[in-house]
């Protein structure tokens, strides 16, 4: 395997979860009335996927894909807890999209999406990978809580949710931008090295 292949590896779980959630959801339009029981075998399907190719991901890895991610124990073990976490919900939720008449294609969907930007957090080798991860797991779950349209109680949680995820967003970016000014830098392991090698705060 050619070394962009290896890099794609370390990313190959993350790939599953969104390929699984974007054929969910295309193919619940197909099935319609259909579609509860095949959707949410093809997203349990999807999440155990993920959790199976965590063993070809290659533990050690150092910062790959233009040092966006990165492969160690600690990210493969908290990737491993994420996917085994969204097969238990997959296979739970079945009741709960029954009974409140959610639409399956797009909860099976976002629910793998929100598992995938999770993924994409603990990988992360530079605060712009974190970043992205975090803004895709969080507006999945803003629709989410929106998905029963015909309650009002929903809707009023998917807004407020959305306005207060919005504004955590700017303070955390801006906070990430008080930490690139002085370090010139994006990645995680520079962020401590870098303000000491440029006398931003004294040595012990």
């Amino acid at each position: 395997m050619n070394a962009l292949g290896n890099e794609l590896l370390v990313i190959l779980p993350e790939m599953v979860l969104v390929a699984a959630g974007l054929v969910a959801l295309v193919w619940a339009q197909f099935l319609k009335e259909r579609a509860a029981g095949p959707v949410a075998g093809l997203a349990a399907a999807g999440a155990a996927l993920a959790l199976l190719s965590l063993l070809l991901v290659p533990d050690g890895t150092g910062p790959v894909l233009f040092g966006a991610v990165k492969a160690d124990g600690f990210s493969l073990f908290v990737r491993a807890v994420l996917y085994a976490g969204a097969l238990v919900v997959v296979l739970g939720g079945a009741g709960y999209v029954r009974k409140f008449q959610v639409p399956v294609g797009e909860f099976y969907c976002l629910l793998l999406l929100a598992i995938a930007g999770g993924g994409f957090m603990a990988q992360a080798a530079n605060l712009l990978t974190f970043y992205v991860g975090l803004e895709l797991l969080s507006l999945a779950s803003y629709a989410m809580a929106g998905l029963r349209l015909d309650d009002p109680d929903s809707n009023e949680a998917a807004l407020k949710y959305f306005f207060n995820g919005a504004v955590s967003s700017a303070v955390l970016l801006f906070g990430l931008s008080w930490l690139f000014g002085p370090t010139g830098t994006l990645r995680l392991a520079e962020l401590g090295p870098a303000p000491a090698a440029s006398g931003a705060h004294p040595a012990p």
